[in-house]
């Protein structure tokens, strides 16, 4: 029975409000059994509720009274409230299962079925498990404090249970281990961890067609085999050093929302993500205001990183990231200050698209055929390093190249790079000095030219290196286009190793200085 099913019975059970009446040592009355005075603690399900048959009490330390669930139930509530006139939400110590048969299986809400609203104030543990006992448990139900000890639900043999049966909240801190096959919908709006303890960890088996959202992170390690068509995984608050997120596998459809985060400092939280599969097409990954320092993105295991087909944001961050071959989109919003790694290919679907400036690296092990755009500029210590050919991709940049591209082997003749503010570093095709030619076309300034020219930046340099074999290719067969005025008649810095077949063109009518191109300095 689902949580949502289990609050309509409840409200429905008009005779509840009156139940709780303390006769001797325990009120069995109405199908539910509750014990103590203040907190007054309870327990209900369909048909009778004995004490020490259905369920158990203690109440050695009375502000917190554990609860063991005997006798198996698809809708055992929960709760404990001030009085048995007094419906206000009270605490709860460990509420855990004593199974009297072997394959009893228990779905348990912490629920007031008066109030319909929280079932406990605070609660130690909920350990819905025990040993030689083979059945199922599933959880449901409000906490409006402090969890301070672990959650477990169970599956049994044949995969059943072990799951948030529709809705399951913390709203105060979390500080125990959780272990949950299945979740539906689990939500810690408050911390999840301990900033100075050790750390904790969830454990999720899938997360299916709904949330997992946890408002912050304090030295936490998040563990989710597997994220399910169209079920969301949200961190959305903080972030301490040494918090993990780590998720096996992601479907189409599948979403993971981390961030935003900061410290109470204003300090950069160095936070790993980890997805261990590919990132499927349709799935997709939001990043936001998050510092990456020597954590980062990865996409596939360390070994064998994985394809990139999804989408990943990064909004307000810097990233550090890797994996093998991007056929999705990276869509970064501003600055690019962290290191981009994809150590297979950048496929013709692929793109990295970053919203400012680039001032780190961004490394392509093999080949570029998808396009990398850079809003800004690329600062002087930035590299967009190909290992591979750039064969049909485009490099775009809005601003000025000041770093390096560096292509290890040819350009094809589909492929372009292009720069509106112009280029201060250095453009290199056939950096390893091999049988490679640059057939692609290279164009600064405004596309097509204005009529009144700005303008351009040009003092740093092309090469197009030759073999160092026996000193062939390096042929230049693409365009080099230039449009705009320039400071001084300097010559524009123009290697090419081997023959230029290509054209060589400068637009700058009505510039105070002409120039042409020459060696590089």
């Amino acid at each position: 029975m689902s949580f949502m099913n289990i609050q309509k019975n409840v409200v429905l059970s008009i005779l509840l409000g009156a139940a709780c009446i303390l006769l001797g040592a325990a009120d069995t009355m109405g199908g539910q059994a509750c014990v103590g005075t203040s907190p007054y603690v309870c327990a209900k399900r369909t048909g009778q509720v004995l004490v020490g048959v259905n369920v158990t009490f203690d109440l050695t330390d009375p502000d917190n009274p554990d609860v063991a669930l005997k006798s198996g139930a698809s809708d055992w509530l929960v709760w404990s409230q001030v009085s048995s006139t007094d419906t206000k939400v009270y605490d709860l110590g460990d509420l855990t299962l004593a199974p009297s048969g072997a394959d009893e299986d228990f779905a348990v809400s912490i629920l007031n079925p008066v109030t319909v609203s929280t079932g406990a104030a605070n609660i130690k543990s909920i350990v819905l498990s025990a040993s030689s006992w083979s059945g199922h448990s599933r959880l449901a139900g409000v906490v409006t404090g402090d969890l301070s000890g672990d959650l477990k639900v169970v599956e049994d043999s044949a995969g059943v249970g072990g799951d948030i049966d529709g809705l399951f909240v913390i709203k105060g801190t979390v500080t125990g281990n959780i272990t949950v096959p299945h979740a539906a919908g689990l939500s810690f709006e408050g911390t999840f961890g301990d900033i100075g303890g050790s750390t904790h960890t969830l454990l999720i088996d899938d997360i299916t067609a709904g949330d997992v959202s946890i408002a912050e992170l304090n030295d936490a390690s998040i563990i989710v085999l597997d994220i399910i068509d169209n079920g969301d995984l949200d961190i959305l608050l903080n972030a301490t050093n040494d918090s993990h997120i780590t998720i096996e596998e992601m479907d189409t459809d599948a979403r993971l929302r981390v961030g935003p985060f900061a410290t109470a400092g204003g300090n950069t939280a160095d936070v790993t993500v980890w997805i261990k599969s590919d990132l499927p097409s349709g799935a997709e990954v939001d990043a936001r205001n998050i510092k990456w320092l020597d954590g980062g993105l990865t996409i596939g295991n360390l070994s064998t990183v994985g394809d990139l087909a999804g989408i990943v944001r990064a909004y307000e961050a810097d990233i550090t990231m890797g994996m093998l071959n991007l056929g999705g989109t990276l869509d970064i919003t501003t600055d690019l200050g962290g290191l981009v790694h994809v150590f297979g290919s950048l496929q013709s679907k692929g793109l990295i698209d970053v919203g400012g400036d680039l001032t780190s690296d961004i490394n392509i092990e093999d080949d570029h055929s998808g396009g990398i755009d850079i809003t800004g500029d690329t600062g002087a210590l930035s590299e967009i390093l190909i290992e591979g050919r750039v064969a049909g991709g485009r490099i775009d940049v809005g601003g000025v190249i000041d770093g390096d591209i560096t292509i290890h082997e040819d350009t094809s003749s589909r492929s372009s790079i292009y720069s509106l503010g112009g280029l201060s570093g250095t453009i290199t095709v056939n950096a390893s000095e091999g049988d490679f030619n640059a057939a692609g076309d290279i164009y600064f300034g405004p596309n097509p030219p204005p009529g009144t020219l700005s303008a351009i930046t040009y003092d740093g340099c092309i090469e197009v290196l030759d073999d160092l074999a026996d000193g062939s290719d390096g042929d230049l067969g693409g365009d080099i286009t230039v449009v705009g005025c320039h400071a001084t008649t300097a010559d524009l810095g123009l290697n090419v190793a081997g023959a230029t077949n290509g054209t060589t063109s400068i637009t700058q009518t009505g510039c105070a200085n002409t120039v042409v191109f020459g060696a590089c300095p």
